[in-house]
């Protein structure tokens, strides 16, 4: 098992809706300028990492899904907002599932947004400490 990359985990976001929405394209950033209904458009909004201990890294990533409807309607994108939070619960990458944190929706101007962050534990490749010179200790009684 390598090191996780922003890439893995963008992919795998991808892969995920593809597999569980083969009727409808998904497009990752930067694919079309403009999109044609029906299609889920992912979008990695942010990516963070703060320092845990010794090699360990915590990184957030933050994504969001937006789904264009052919006729939108409240109710069907709140229907498709629904099935999303069932599918990004869990996210599997190399064998090992990720929860998905903080997921909330909203509806502006007839398009579903949706978010969800992934946090992963990094750990990456140091230097080790070297070890302590031998300690002697004594010790002696009162008397």
């Amino acid at each position: 098992m390598g090191v996780i990359t922003v890439n893995h985990v963008l992919n795998r976001v991808v892969e995920t809706l593809t597999a569980h929405f083969p009727e409808i394209d998904v497009l990752s950033e930067g694919i079309a300028e403009e999109v044609v209904p029906p299609c889920l458009e992912v979008k990695l909004v942010e990516t963070s990492q703060t320092h845990d201990m010794n090699t360990r890294y915590r990184r957030k990533h933050s994504f969001e899904i937006c789904f264009y409807a052919v006729e939108p309607k409240n109710s069907e994108l709140h229907d498709q907002a629904e099935q999303l939070y069932s599918i990004m619960d869990v996210l599997q990458i190399q064998e090992k599932g990720y929860r998905g944190m903080g997921m909330r929706h909203e509806i502006v101007e007839q398009v579903l947004h949706f978010y969800v962050d992934y946090h992963v534990l990094i750990h990456k490749e140091g230097t080790t400490n070297t070890p302590m010179r031998k300690l002697e200790q004594g010790g002696y009684v009162r008397e």
